[in-house]
């Protein structure tokens, strides 16, 4: 086998490219450049091309080509190469050992040169491969191309008469988003709502394609209020975290009310945004699920809607860039009211089919008394138990939820703070009613903190008691 110096086969390279004519006469391709791209590419992100050199069908020593793009739309992170400094040999993830680059690049162009050194031995061939990894900065939305063109490339073989051949190469097309599209705002839940009623505004905010992953969010919600009131207004004690229902693992709310204007502004974020690298993220096509309570103050007949402007949807990368993104409306009409009403003086809060806001101990025969001769609840023994169902013979058919009695007794005892630490040593699972039972801190999760509040009110430390 015989070696070539690298500077000698530079120089065949350039010789040849000058003078297609001694191309021409080559034994034909001997080599074939592929172009590739995973993942998403938006305006202001970074998106990674893989140029990968196919398995030869000669041993060769040394090889040219030359990779164009469209500057308008893409800025490539590593420019600049040497004889002292050869940046580009970040770009070079796999390669023959002890292979060497003198590449070069202009606006547009990459001229890409590698060659197997004085005293090198390992060639291209199938035994070995040279890859690629190119990073651009995304500078407008659009589509765009990469192009090796079969011309440009040129590869030496490793034999006595330094053989040149021709190569195949490749074209690849990338459609780059604008940020517009990177977070989506979609309302969920019912279009309608019963009078005097309760309605929970479901809200799903939508990864539309960042790789990098999402790591704060804020956009504002509009709503009518001569038909909806908020039933959450202050959250001084952290009280709107009942708002965060499917979130990111670390993820806490900063937001705040507006009733002057009718409007929350609602902003997340993870712990650790700060350090991107560390938090934890919004993934790319997931979703981080909201609902916002609100009491129906309208009459039948009313039509309200909920607004997202989409200029108040933005959002920050773990790359570092500013987000923004598409709102939405939602239109609700409201209903005449079931036949059996619940009075709102009460106190109770009816939420997707559960009735909650009932003390322990409370008495079958108090708790229908001001609810009237049409209602009736299914419960065994004296006392209102979580599980128990109101009915009124009609469209009310409720799940009665008694926060702190997980096992349905009526009564917060000793058992009951037993299951919530069983449940947190995930030794057992609860039923949808026994989760709300358990969440004596009304934060929307099961822990030790809720063991320790039921327990506290078991030994008369604490008393839980439904705030109003």
């Amino acid at each position: 086998m015989r070696s070539f110096g690298i500077r000698f086969l530079i120089t065949l390279l350039i010789f040849c490219l000058a003078f297609p004519v001694f191309a021409v006469n080559a034994q034909g391709e001997a080599v074939e450049i592929a172009l590739s791209f995973d993942g998403e590419a938006y305006r202001g992100g970074t998106m990674m091309l893989t140029v990968s050199v196919k398995k030869p069908t000669v041993a060769l020593a040394g090889l040219e080509f030359t990779l164009e793009y469209d500057s308008k739309y893409v800025k490539p992170q590593i420019v600049e190469n040497n004889e002292d400094v050869l940046e580009m040999d970040a770009l070079v993830t796999s390669k023959p050992n002890g292979w060497e680059q003198i590449s070069s690049h202009k606006e547009g162009v990459y001229t890409f040169r590698f060659a197997m050194p004085d005293n090198g031995s390992d060639l291209l061939d199938n035994a070995n491969e040279l890859v690629l990894s190119i990073s651009f900065t995304v500078q407008a939305a659009g589509s765009f191309n990469f192009d090796v063109a079969d011309g440009s490339v040129l590869a030496i073989a490793n034999d006595k008469e330094c053989t040149a051949y021709s190569g195949k190469g490749s074209n690849i097309s990338v459609v780059a988003a604008s940020e517009a599209q990177k977070i989506g705002i979609v309302f969920k839940g019912d279009d309608t709502a019963n009078e005097k009623g309760e309605y929970l505004l479901r809200i799903e905010a939508l990864n539309l394609g960042d790789a990098s992953g999402i790591v704060a969010l804020e956009f504002d919600v509009t709503y009518d209020k001569s038909v909806f009131a908020p039933t959450v207004k202050s959250n001084e004690n952290e009280e709107m975290n009942v708002f965060m229902q499917d979130m990111p693992g670390d993820w806490e709310q900063m937001c705040s009310f507006d009733e002057a204007n009718g409007k929350y502004t609602l902003r997340f974020a993870a712990k650790n945004a700060e350090s991107l690298t560390n938090a934890d993220v919004l993934k790319s096509g997931k979703s981080a699920i909201l609902s916002i309570p609100f009491k129906v103050i309208g009459s039948e007949g009313n039509v309200a809607s909920f607004t997202v402007d989409s200029p108040s949807v933005i959002g920050l990368s773990c790359s570092n860039v500013i987000l923004t993104g598409t709102g939405d409306v939602k239109s609700v009409s409201i209903e005449k009211a079931p036949s059996g009403t619940i009075p709102d003086e009460l106190g109770y809060i009816i939420k997707d089919g559960f009735l909650m806001y009932v003390d322990e101990k409370t008495k079958v025969t108090d708790f229908l008394k001001p609810l009237g001769s049409n209602f009736s609840v299914n419960s065994k023994g004296d006392y209102i138990c979580t599980g128990d169902i109101l009915t009124d013979g009609n469209a009310i058919n409720l799940t009665i939820i008694v926060r702190g009695d997980i096992n349905g007794s009526g009564d917060i005892e000793k058992y009951d703070y037993i299951l919530v630490k069983r449940y947190c040593m995930n030794t057992i699972t609860f039923s949808d009613a026994q989760l709300l039972a358990a969440d004596a801190t009304n934060d929307g999760k099961i822990d030790r903190y809720d063991y320790i509040r039921i327990k506290r009110h078991c030994l008369g430390t604490f008393v839980i008691k439904e705030d109003r």
